[in-house]
C-alpha cells in the first residue's frame, strides 16, 4: 500500500525537468507543530523522550488543555492551510504566523470546519485503519471530543484568539528555548544545504536514493510513499514537490498536498544519531588511506561519472578504477545509479558526513588533487 505520485510527461522527460519540480523549504512553523504531535503521542518518539518527559513537566493545566483542543491541526498531519511557507518563501517564525493569522482570516468558517470535519473522517476511517495502527501508529487513540468545530461555527474569532495565544504561550514558556538550545535552525539548514549539493550532483533519484528513507521510492516515472493504506495524487507539470527537513518527524514520513503540488516533510534526525561501528569505520578509513581512491572521490564529489568518464579523466585503467570504485561503495562513501545503459557513480551522503569540509581540505593542502 502507498500513496502514489503521478507526474505529468514532460516532468519525467530528463532528470533536469524532474529535478526542476523540487523545492527544498525551511520552515519552523511546520517543526512547531510536529514538535505539538510528538506531545500527543508520545511513545513513538523515542528521540525525543527526555524532551517530552521535561516538557510535560513544564505544562501548565491551560496549556495541556489547549494541546488536546486544537489536536486535530497536529494529530496526524498538518492541513497546508496552516503552512504559509508552501506559498510563500520565510524563513521566520514569526513571519510564519503573521502570515498564518492572515490566511485564517480569509477562511470563512464553512470552509475551516469542512476541512476539519475531513480530517475527522480520514483519521477515523481510511487514514488510520488497523494497518495502521498496528504498522506506524501503536498505542494512538482518537480522541472524540471535537468542540473545536462547534466552537467555530458560533464564534471563529474567539476560537482563533485562543489558537494564537496558546501557540504565543506554548513559544514563550517551552518551544523557543528548545529551538535555540538544541540549534535546530542550523541542523535544518545544513540538511537542505546538503540535500540541494547532492540534488546537483546526482539529481532527483540519487536524491531520493541518498536520503536512506526506504519508504519512499521513485519507480516508474512515480514517487511512491509507502504507508498502511492508498492514495493516488496526480501532479501537474507546473506543480511542486516541496521538500522539508524535520527534526521531529521520525518516525513518520508526512505527504500533504496543497494547491501547488504536495508538502513531503521527512526526517533529517535519525542519521545524525547513526553510529558506524567498527568494522564500518575501518572500511572508511582504508578506503581513504589510498591516492587514487582520493582523486577518485575528490571528482565524484564535484559530479556524478562513469567508470569510462573517471578513467579518461584520470589517465587510469578502467579495470583499476572499477577496483577502487568497488572499495569506496564497500565503505558506503560512493554509491551507483543506472541511467539508461550507464552507470554513474556519486558521492553518498555518508562522505558529507565523514569529511563535511572536503574541498576546504582539498583547497588548502600541498598538492592540487
Amino acid at each position: 500500500m502507498a500513496i502514489e505520485i503521478n507526474f505529468e510527461n514532460f516532468s519525467t522527460q530528463t532528470e533536469e525537468t524532474l529535478t526542476q519540480r523540487v523545492q527544498f523549504v525551511f520552515s519552523p512553523l511546520n517543526e512547531l507543530f510536529r514538535s505539538l504531535h510528538i506531545l500527543l503521542n508520545p511513545r513513538h518518539h523515542g528521540l525525543h523522550m527526555k524532551w517530552i518527559v521535561e516538557t510535560q513537566q513544564k505544562m501548565t493545566s491551560a496549556l495541556y488543555n489547549d494541546l488536546h483542543y486544537f489536536r486535530l491541526i497536529y494529530e496526524l498531519g498538518t492541513p497546508t492551510l496552516f503552512l504559509p511557507s508552501t506559498e510563500i518563501f520565510i524563513t521566520n517564525l514569526d513571519n510564519e504566523i503573521v502570515l498564518l493569522r492572515d490566511k485564517l482570516n480569509a477562511v470563512t468558517d464553512d470552509e475551516m470546519v469542512n476541512l476539519l470535519t475531513v480530517m475527522t473522517k480520514n483519521r477515523e476511517n481510511s487514514f488510520i485503519p488497523k494497518l495502521a495502527k498496528g504498522l506506524e501508529w501503536g498505542d494512538f487513540k482518537l480522541s472524540h471530543n471535537e468542540n473545536i468545530i462547534s466552537d467555530i461555527l458560533k464564534d471563529s474569532d474567539a476560537v482563533y484568539k485562543r489558537f494564537f495565544n496558546f501557540i504565543s504561550q506554548y513559544r514563550t514558556l517551552i518551544f523557543d528555548d528548545y529551538w535555540y538550545d538544541k540549534n535546530i535552525e542550523q541542523i535544518l539548514l545544513e540538511e537542505i544545504e546538503s540535500a540541494s549539493q547532492i540534488m546537483h550532483r546526482v539529481g532527483f533519484k540519487g536524491f531520493l536514493n541518498q536520503l536512506q528513507i526506504e519508504r519512499m521510492q521513485f519507480k516508474d516515472n512515480k514517487l511512491m510513499i509507502l504507508k498502511p493504506f492508498d492514495a493516488n495524487i496526480q501532479l501537474k507539470n507546473a506543480d511542486s514537490l516541496l521538500f522539508v527537513p524535520s527534526y521531529f518527524t521520525y518516525p513518520h514520513l508526512f505527504a500533504e498536498t496543497f494547491s501547488k503540488g504536495i508538502f513531503i516533510t521527512y526526517d533529517c534526525l535519525s542519521n545524525r544519531h547513526k553510529k558506524l561501528d567498527i568494522e564500518q569505520l575501518s572500511k572508511v578509513f582504508f578506503a581513504l588511506s589510498d591516492p587514487a581512491r582520493i582523486e577518485l572521490v575528490s571528482h565524484l564529489h564535484e559530479e556524478k561519472n562513469t567508470t569510462q568518464g573517471l578513467a579518461q579523466l584520470l589517465s587510469y585503467t578502467q579495470s583499476n578504477v572499477s577496483k577502487q570504485l568497488r572499495l569506496l561503495k564497500e565503505a558506503e562513501l560512493v554509491a551507483s545509479e543506472k541511467q539508461g545503459k550507464y552507470v554513474f557513480y556519486a558521492t553518498t551522503s555518508l562522505f558529507e558526513q565523514v569529511l563535511p569540509d572536503f574541498n576546504l581540505l582539498v583547497n588548502q593542502s600541498k598538492y592540487k588533487i
